[in-house]
């Protein structure tokens, strides 16, 4: 990732009327790391379109104060999902349940104990949420894995299976491999599928950062530290591993690769994973310029914040420097993607706007999303604004909560907190209004992986979710409804936001 500090806007940029102004502010960082955002040879005013015009699915005004949002019993619905913890040697034919693990969803108050089939069956979750789980086997005979689970893998009366590596075979690994086996450190142990669907023989697997290099089995399923590739099972593993978010790279014996494939990875646990090539969704995207950080702290558009649609700015998949392609009838970005358990990341670098991290659920690809992106600045103007200083080794998170279909009266407070995997706090939190928003930033997020909560008054989960940070980097979270085009639309009408 790049390291670039963003310089602040001159202070005449924030009485910008972006609904009044042919122009988007100018820019102020133009690094030879990022690219101009604009079609044409980088003109602000080829950037700005009149044509087709977005809005949320449900564009109602809402009034906050300190995340208070308007909820009602359809904002509720939930579903029922099912666990099933088993040794990593299960196979379709044979199952080795764990029995008396502890399965607890971080966030939550939700922890239960496997019985004589590994199952734990009924727990009841918000609909189309994420979690981070936590499986800790008390007698110590496994070793403690945490997994993230976007609401692509849920579904009601799902059954999740999780696999944990026996603590024997880990001690016997690491004894192979000579490498440290720090309590701090994450560990992954996966196979390979193909696009056709079998193990992936002959790959030599790769990271895009950190130390610890893959160890390989050979052809009698023993872990060989002189192979250089997988064999016929396509199975490897990696130790002492930084926690945090990784993309995986697959060089294939015909010469061809694969990737990058994300994964994350938790301090403390061990990760039984499957990497699936064929798993692919399609990005269809169109983007719009959001409001300047005035606009949404001081401005009188304070219940309908304006979006203006963009021609072109870079986006590309997360670990790729190939931008997705750019379709100028229809004014969007397409492109295949891997995804991570039914999530893609996409990652956008102009100079224009902050460097952005946006994640595509496959539940959600069949429509066509817009990617809001925050003009360069924003993030030190509300920093200011907030009196937080910054620290760039570390990463900003933007929670934008939209209203559902069907939410009751407004004034219900709502709660929004960001947990790590211990469940502590993180962050410096910022509300953008405190009278009129349901978004919010937290400051300074070390990089990795949290669970974002959102709870009514009452203590009810409304929504979880989980985010991807990395350093010096906005990661966008939109929760609740969806910012989606809307073709029909008036060419003179603008975007709406219920931000």
């Amino acid at each position: 990732m790049n390291n670039v500090a963003y310089p602040k806007n001159l202070l005449a940029s924030l009485d910008m009327d972006l609904a009044k102004s042919s122009q988007l502010p100018k820019p102020t960082d133009l690094s030879s790391n990022k690219r101009a955002a604009l079609t044409g040879v980088g003109s602000v005013d080829q950037g700005v379109s009149n044509q087709p015009e977005y809005e949320y699915k449900d564009a109602r005004a809402l009034t906050t104060k300190s995340f208070e949002f308007s909820v009602d019993e359809k904002i509720f619905e939930t579903e029922k999902i099912n666990f099933r913890i088993v040794d990593y040697r299960t196979q379709d034919q044979k199952t080795y349940p764990v029995v008396g693990a502890q399965v607890h969803l971080v966030g939550t108050k939700l922890t239960n104990v496997t019985d004589s089939l590994g199952l734990v069956t009924g727990i009841e979750i918000p609909k189309s949420s994420s979690f981070v789980v936590s499986v800790k086997d008390p007698y110590q005979r496994y070793r403690p894995s945490i997994v993230e689970l976007p609401a692509a893998m849920l579904g009601d009366n799902k059954t999740i299976v999780i696999r944990l590596l026996k603590q024997e075979t880990f001690v016997a690994y690491t004894r192979i491999t000579t490498d440290e086996t720090r309590e701090d450190r994450a560990s992954l142990c996966a196979s390979v599928n193909g696009k056709d669907g079998k193990p992936l023989s002959g790959a030599v697997v790769s990271l895009d950062w950190g130390k610890s290099r893959p160890y390989y089995f050979n052809h009698y399923g023993y872990l060989d530290p002189s192979a250089d590739r997988t064999s016929d099972e396509g199975r490897f593993c990696i130790f002492d591993l930084e926690p945090g978010p990784f993309a995986f790279y697959f060089s294939k014996a015909d010469g061809t690769h694969e990737g990058p494939v994300p994964l994350n990875l938790f301090a403390g646990a061990h990760l039984e994973h499957r990497f699936d090539l064929e798993n692919e969704i399609l990005v269809n995207t169109a983007l719009a310029a959001a409001p300047t950080a005035f606009e949404l702290w001081h401005g009188g558009r304070i219940t309908e914040k304006e979006f203006r649609p963009i021609d072109y700015a870079s986006l590309s998949p997360l670990g790729t420097n190939k931008d997705l392609d750019y379709d100028n009838d229809s004014m969007t970005l397409t492109g295949k993607q891997s995804v991570y358990r039914g999530r893609a990341y996409t990652l956008s670098r102009s100079s224009e706007f902050e460097e952005a991290l946006y994640r595509i659920d496959s539940e959600n690809a069949g429509e066509e999303l817009v990617t809001p992106l925050f003009p360069n600045g924003f993030l030190d103007e509300v920093s200011a604004y907030s009196n937080i200083i910054r620290d760039f080794n570390r990463g900003t998170v933007l929670l934008d909560h939209g209203s559902l279909e069907g939410e009751g009266e407004l004034g219900q407070t709502v709660e929004v907190t960001m947990l790590d995997q211990n469940e502590k706090a993180v962050g410096e939190r910022i509300s953008l209004n405190t009278t009129h928003s349901s978004a919010a930033v937290f400051f300074n997020v070390p990089p990795g992986v949290y669970t974002i909560v959102v709870k009514a008054a009452d203590g009810t989960g409304i929504w979880h979710d989980t985010v991807l940070v990395y350093s010096n980097t906005l990661s966008y979270v939109r929760t609740g409804s969806q910012l989606v085009r809307v073709p029909s639309l008036a060419a003179s009408q603008l975007a709406k936001s219920i931000f």
